[in-house]
């Protein structure tokens, strides 16, 4: 085990609960829609040449 990972240990299986809504409270910050992040990965993993046909 790499020497940097073992503080982690005891933290592994540990559930931790997190929110974006700080964010979206002082920052304005609001998530894009799901279907917009899905086809804009597509298209620049398409554009980058990194997909190919099934």
């Amino acid at each position: 085990m790499h020497a940097r990972t073992v503080p982690s240990v005891p933290d592994l299986g540990v559930a931790r609960r997190a929110s974006s809504a700080k964010a979206g409270e002082v920052l304005g910050r609001r998530p894009r829609p799901i279907e917009e992040t899905i086809l804009d990965t597509a298209a620049s993993l398409a554009g980058l040449g990194l997909l190919r046909d099934a």
